[in-house]
């Protein structure tokens, strides 16, 4: 009986794994090691000094989001053997929102001047 149990939970479990597949995507990108930690761990972290890849050394390096093009979670690979390097999350996004704001309130007011 006990048994029967563990084993409809584990397949439970595994079924709603498959259902959906942006969960997989986060669990995978959360094991993709952070930029600080990959720039200390291959003494990149000195000022100026541009990122290479880990493996081939090349700097040419492409991002991509990680649900959609737009999306801030991004993962960072080498463009010539396709190692994946490191992650970051880019708040560009909510930083356009708000000088988006502010240059909407100083066009009202400008507008107000008139």
């Amino acid at each position: 009986m006990l048994k029967s149990v563990m084993f409809r939970q584990f397949f439970q479990n595994n079924s709603a794994a498959q259902q959906s597949p942006e969960l997989s995507k986060v669990k995978a990108y959360r094991r993709i090691t952070i930029r600080s930690v990959y720039l200390k761990q291959y003494q990149m972290d000195k000022a100026g000094q541009t990122v290479t890849c880990k493996d081939c050394g090349s700097e040419n390096i492409k991002e991509w989001g990680l649900l959609k093009r737009d999306d801030h979670k991004r993962v960072h690979s080498c463009n010539d053997c396709g190692q994946i390097l490191f992650r970051t999350i880019d708040r560009l996004p909510q930083a356009e929102k708000s000088t988006n704001q502010s240059l909407e309130q100083s066009n009202n007011l400008n507008l107000a001047s008139c």
